[in-house]
């Protein structure tokens, strides 16, 4: 196991877990194999937060403890953790796991109305390990990438912005940002570049902006954001590090809508649809509501 990490494993127990909350500072005195700590926290009392195993990771190096992140998603009950480390990048624990079901039961009020709620109920238990690879994993969200403007003319400034977010379990500093125009791995060429100088804790995000005048001759279609370049920092996943911005979009606008009366059953409607957006200029039909002629 890397010296850099000392984990911490935290379960979020459900009401019907033998074991009581514990108090953290007591329970972080308890030794584990590779200087893990099991934590118990109370109960948060809703039923569909039952019992999902939650891992916090500490970074020796940069004294740097990370968010809490979920390693299990789903609604059975997981309890008595036994966690370990195996062959040094590999977390293991090994756990019992309760189904969990729902059961719709009915109740009468006084005043006579009846109604219906889910109860939890338990069902078998059975042994299951979980194997978590432990590693650097840097990454780009693509919901966060934005333009300022949104739709830039040629020869206009824009800046791009995007977030980055460590989903990995080390932390990591001075962490580059660059932009292309164009795929990266083909034709792209490299138009701004920024660092995360701030120490960027497992589980946190932070937004990174580059300016760029674009071309005088044209708009590009699309610039690429990608984190850690490089390839300097351990990552797991480098699928994750790379999202586009696409620009020269088309905008299509109902400017204006006029109509005159020709005959007892008979309407003229004429309508001006303006292309305000920076793609190219096409013609566009629009539909008429249905029984109208098209004059």
């Amino acid at each position: 196991m890397d010296d850099n990490f000392e984990p911490v494993i935290v379960c979020f127990c459900c009401h019907w877990c033998s074991y009581a909350a514990a108090d953290l500072a007591g329970s972080m005195r308890l030794q584990y194999p590779a200087n893990i700590r099991i934590v118990k926290v109370p109960c948060t009392g809703r039923v569909d937060i039952l019992s999902d195993i939650y891992a916090i990771f500490y970074d020796k190096a940069f004294e740097a403890w990370g968010k809490s992140q979920r390693l299990t998603f789903d609604p059975q009950a997981e309890k008595y953790l036994a966690p370990a480390f195996w062959n040094g990048q590999n977390l293991m624990v090994v756990y019992d796991r309760t189904d969990v079901a729902t059961e719709q039961v009915e109740r009468r009020t006084a005043a006579g109305k009846t109604f219906a709620f889910a109860v939890p109920k338990v069902g078998l238990t059975d042994l299951y390990t979980l194997r978590y690879r432990v590693g650097g994993d840097l990454a780009l969200d693509e919901l966060s990438s934005v333009s300022t403007p949104l739709n830039p003319h040629p020869g206009e400034m824009v800046t791009f912005t995007v977030k980055a977010v460590n989903v990995g379990e080390k932390a990591a500093t001075n962490i580059p940002v660059a932009f292309y125009d164009g795929y990266p791995a083909g034709t792209g060429k490299e138009i701004g570049r920024a660092t995360i100088a701030d120490i960027l804790k497992p589980g946190e995000a932070s937004e990174i902006s580059a300016a760029w005048t674009l071309p005088t001759e044209k708009v590009p279609t699309g610039v690429y954001a990608v984190v850690d370049p490089d390839r300097e920092f351990p990552d797991k996943k480098r699928n994750n590090n790379k999202v586009k911005r696409s620009l020269a979009l088309p905008d299509l606008a109902i400017q204006s809508l006029t109509w005159s009366r020709v005959a007892d059953n008979l309407y003229e409607v004429t309508s001006r649809v303006d292309q305000s957006g920076r793609g190219y200029r096409r013609s566009h039909r629009h539909p008429l509501p249905e029984g109208w002629s098209r004059g």
